[in-house]
């Protein structure tokens, strides 16, 4: 019996059942693994690794067992962004389905969060769309 290479069933990663373990299982009259050592190593009441889809970029990501214990440790609701995701709205950033990046700010008017598609530097106030098209209006006349 040569070595085999198995997929697992639970994390998707292949691994090798050696010859020496195919015969120890055959002794016992065991059938092959369908999942590898670090997943057969967590217990049915564990926590497996999900798959969740970004609630921002809607691509999926895995939120791994040792996140989902801290998680249900400190009694946290599941997480709804990947982790690109999560950074950016950390650094005050977005980056929209056709590549541009936008940046947050704080409107100097009116106090309200919103996105602009350059770097503030802080020399100038900075205004949220609604005052910008008033304080436009205002220099056009």
């Amino acid at each position: 019996m040569p070595d085999k290479e198995i997929q697992c069933r639970v994390c998707g990663r292949s691994f090798v059942w050696s010859e020496r373990r195919q015969a120890a299982y055959a002794l016992k009259g065991f059938v092959d693994p369908s999942r590898c050592d670090s997943c057969r190593a967590i217990g049915p009441n564990d926590p497996q690794p999900k798959k969740i889809q970004c609630a921002i970029c809607y691509k999926p990501f895995v939120w791994n067992t040792e996140s989902q214990k801290i998680y249900e440790k400190r009694r946290f609701e599941p997480p709804i962004r990947c982790a690109t995701c999560r950074k950016e709205r950390e650094e005050g950033t977005r980056t929209f389905a056709d590549g541009s990046k936008r940046y947050r700010i704080e409107c100097e008017e009116c106090d309200r969060v919103d996105y602009v598609t350059f770097v503030p530097r802080g020399d100038r106030p900075v205004l949220c769309t609604e005052h910008y098209r008033i304080a436009k209006k205002e220099k056009e006349k």
